[in-house]
């Protein structure tokens, strides 16, 4: 993993953005009983599905792609059912392009949580409009043949809403990673006018506090196998990166 990335001012590579998906997961575990069950997939899902296979590429060998891939990722996690998945939630990440899918069973809306989305506009949906329907279709095929069919009409017919950042920033092109976990972390289905993340728009200094504090999260994580080699790695990479004397990079970094 490119963990150095975290490091303010570089773009978060994909990898460290799979690893927040799987934390996530594992998170879902002390999830309250009135949260919405959330399913985080990886970036590689619909990396290798939709984005870098050539545009002629045949919808159904796509589709095959997209059925492997999710089929893996689910499987593994143990108490992750498709019957109880209220949100699936697909990172997208082009080249200098970070956004959010969101599928919400429940509110049957596909949500677009994109970090340049200060404003909505007409021209907004005809941005996402054929990646989104291209993924949209595959996950509704995906639980159909897993034998959801109610869950498969359900994603058919969902409407795609595209939703408004209000503490979003069209040119930060760096952070559009940070922005992406944060997202994924706090977002729960509800509209973007009762939506909150916490952030206030462009303001940097909290954009690089939740880089420490994703940093700190992925290396206190139980499931870390390399924890204390990546704790001496983290320290050298932020511990001179923030002039703040309230600042503890132990206390940051491990909770101490």
């Amino acid at each position: 993993m490119n963990f150095r990335t975290l490091h303010m001012g570089n773009i978060v590579d994909i990898d460290v953005i799979n690893a927040w998906c799987l934390l996530l997961n594992y998170n879902e575990l002390l999830r309250s009983t009135n949260s919405p069950a959330r399913f985080f997939a990886t970036v590689g899902v619909c990396l290798e599905s939709t984005i870098q296979p050539p545009c002629n590429l045949a919808y159904n060998k796509r589709r095959d792609i997209f059925f492997r891939l999710l089929d893996a990722e689910i499987s593994r996690i143990e108490h992750m059912s498709i019957e109880n998945i209220d949100l699936f939630f697909f990172p997208m990440c082009r080249v200098l392009k970070y956004y959010t899918f969101c599928v919400d069973i429940k509110k049957e809306k596909v949500y677009v949580l994109d970090s340049q989305n200060e404003l909505v506009d007409i021209c907004q949906a005809a941005k996402y409009g054929t990646t989104t329907d291209l993924v949209k279709n595959m996950l509704a095929d995906y639980l159909a043949y897993k034998g959801h069919v109610h869950k498969s009409n359900v994603v058919k017919r969902s409407k795609l809403a595209i939703v408004h950042i209000k503490w979003g920033d069209a040119k930060n092109i760096n952070d559009m990673g940070v922005y992406m976990m944060r997202h994924m972390e706090t977002f729960m289905g509800d509209s973007s006018s009762l939506w909150t993340c916490g952030l206030a728009p462009k303001l940097r200094k909290q954009l690089n506090l939740l880089r420490v504090r994703y940093c700190a999260a992925l290396i206190a994580w139980e499931k870390n196998s390399i924890r204390d080699a990546m704790e001496e790695s983290a320290k050298l990479s932020f511990g001179s990166s923030f002039d703040d004397p309230n600042l503890n990079i132990d206390v940051t970094l491990l909770g101490k």
